[in-house]
């Protein structure tokens, strides 16, 4: 965003019902941006040996990455990518939630990890940030009976990708959006509240149905979701604060906390603990290894293979609430032996509802 497009040229109209687009190609990746980098960064980040991590909005090909994480052009060290975490946003307000494939989401993940194989490059890792909202209700499901193991599957995910792993607050324990009879008072992002100034403009307060629409993907998507106060324990404001804070907290604290899930060897918080540990274990192929998306067209799983030297590991999702016959590939190294899995008691040809595994070839 440092470097401005001087042309002024209009965007191009994705909704005819508003006055107001969306201008994001106009105002990111503009003409004179890696001069402006280096200049900040040899002003700034160098003089301390700092890492400096950018946002890259609007840059699926990792070609456009590259020139700025590579090691020899000592600009940035790892960027945030937008294309998985703005995957479901509608295309002139993120409220308007868009139906999306896995597909989608598995071509921009390989994308991703394209970008360090062979490269001085390097990646993040990320599905939250305080712009988004919670991972569970977007990418997996946060009814009360797939809650936990749509958190567990998307640690898998996060903390077997090649990258530094960004986990956000209140992630670790499988924090969720806010339910349906949360005020709409509450959400006070500035975004939120002019998108529904605008929807109301354009369809009337008293549309119902429309309103319904409207509410729902605030729920989905408003970045209010994020900056809720986290859930300590079930006490009043999920245990934040003795003092009315800046909004309501989020009515699920009183299942969904810290103090519930502390000494609860089954729960999120445990589960993510496990997964940083078992990262670190198997750094080189965590961490550090190769990626091999496999059934790139599949909208039910993901399947990936890592590799480093001698040994790789399988990684299998279900993304759906559905059980999904699984069958481990071919060609594979060695025997695969399993490492992770959410759901005990699965049967191996088959993948649970949101269930997630690990397998590991020729590793000690």
């Amino acid at each position: 965003m440092y470097s401005k497009r001087l042309e002024f040229e209009s965007v191009p109209v994705k909704d005819a019902t508003t006055p107001w687009q969306r201008a994001d190609l106009l105002w990111s990746n503009g003409p004179r941006l890696k001069e402006f980098l280096g200049e900040m960064i040899e002003q700034t980040f160098a003089k301390y040996n700092a890492v400096a991590i950018g946002e890259f909005p609007n840059s699926p090909d990792f070609n456009q990455i590259l020139p700025f994480v590579s090691g020899q052009a000592k600009l940035l060290s790892m960027v945030f990518q937008f294309e998985v975490s703005n995957i479901d946003h509608g295309l002139a307000y993120r409220h308007l939630a868009r139906e999306w494939k896995l597909s989608e989401m598995k071509k921009y993940v390989d994308g991703y990890q394209k970008l360090v194989q062979g490269t001085d490059g390097w990646q993040t890792t990320y599905l939250e940030n305080h712009d988004q909202s919670r991972s569970v209700s977007r990418y997996g499901s946060d009814a009360p009976e797939f809650r936990v193991q749509s958190a567990k599957m998307l640690a898998i995910y996060l903390l077997t990708l090649t990258g530094t792993s960004f986990i956000y607050m209140g992630q670790e324990y499988g924090a969720i959006n806010v339910p349906e009879d949360y005020p709409i008072e509450q959400m006070l992002d500035l975004e939120t509240k002019g998108f529904l100034r605008e929807f109301h403009r354009v369809h009337g307060t008293d549309n119902k149905e429309m309103n319904k629409l409207a509410w729902a993907g605030i729920r989905l998507n408003s970045r209010d979701n994020g900056r809720y106060p986290i859930q300590w324990d079930d006490s009043e404001h999920g245990g934040f604060s003795t003092a009315t804070p800046w909004m309501m907290a989020n009515p699920h604290y009183k299942t969904v906390n810290v103090e519930s899930q502390l000494n609860d060897p089954k729960s999120v918080l445990a589960f993510y603990k496990d997964m940083l540990k078992f990262r670190k274990q198997y750094r080189d192929l965590m961490v550090y290894g190769s990626f091999t998306m496999l059934d790139m067209d599949n909208d039910q799983t993901m399947v990936y293979i890592k590799g480093s030297k001698n040994t790789q590991a399988v990684i299998a999702l279900n993304f759906t609430k559905e059980k999904v016959p699984f069958t481990l590939p071919s060609g594979l190294k060695g025997e695969a032996k399993l490492a992770v899995k959410t759901i005990p008691n699965s049967q191996d040809d088959v993948l649970e509802p949101y269930e997630g595994r690990v397998y590991l070839v020729n590793v000690e």
